[in-house]
């Protein structure tokens, strides 16, 4: 499909990356941007709300999505199945806007091979042990699951040098500013 229409971004990272606190000042700008919001069968965490930060289902409702052909993309990440809507993808698509999205790294490339309009970021700490202390500290999973999200870290950050960007999240406000950068420099 080619889109030729305003950019969309993609944003990815590791966990505990900072990657939607990068993201999220531009919600404010709903004038200026469109967002997807993403299904997933991860529970939810206390902070978050369903239908604004994921759509919360179950596994059934997922695997009957799945077999209706409502994903234009999904995966499974750490255990857990997240995917992308058609439904919500072809609104960002036509919405005039600059479409922001954010997916996990296998979802954002597999994303960028069926789109012109794609700009891949990729969120990440300078040291990803760095990321690894603040899921501890975050205390949303147990120790299994943050076990499972460091080990991945590896394996995202080599994906990571096939993105088009990259921004070190060591201090918040720099790494807002510096996607704010990339999007105006489209």
């Amino acid at each position: 499909m080619n889109t030729k229409r305003k950019p969309i971004f993609i944003i990815s990272g590791t966990s505990a990356s900072g990657k939607s606190s990068v993201w999220l000042p531009l919600r404010e700008q709903l004038g200026i941007y469109a967002f997807t919001t993403s299904c997933t069968t991860r529970p939810k965490r206390p902070t978050e709300t369903n239908g604004d930060d994921y759509k919360f289902v179950s596994l059934h409702k997922f695997e009957e999505m799945i077999k209706n052909g409502e994903f234009l993309e999904h995966q499974e990440v750490h255990g857990d199945l997240y995917g992308t809507e058609k439904t919500e993808f072809h609104s960002l698509v036509h919405s005039g806007k600059i479409g922001i999205m954010e997916l996990d790294v296998h979802g954002a490339l597999a994303m960028k091979e069926k789109y012109d309009n794609i700009v891949l970021v990729f969120v990440r700490p300078s040291d990803p042990y760095e990321a690894a202390k603040r899921l501890e500290e975050r205390a949303t999973e147990d120790k299994i699951a943050i076990e499972t999200r460091i080990k991945r870290f590896d394996v995202e950050l080599e994906l990571s040098k096939r993105y088009d960007h990259i921004i070190i999240n060591d201090d918040l406000t720099k790494a807002q500013k510096k996607l704010v950068e990339i999007i105006e420099s489209y």
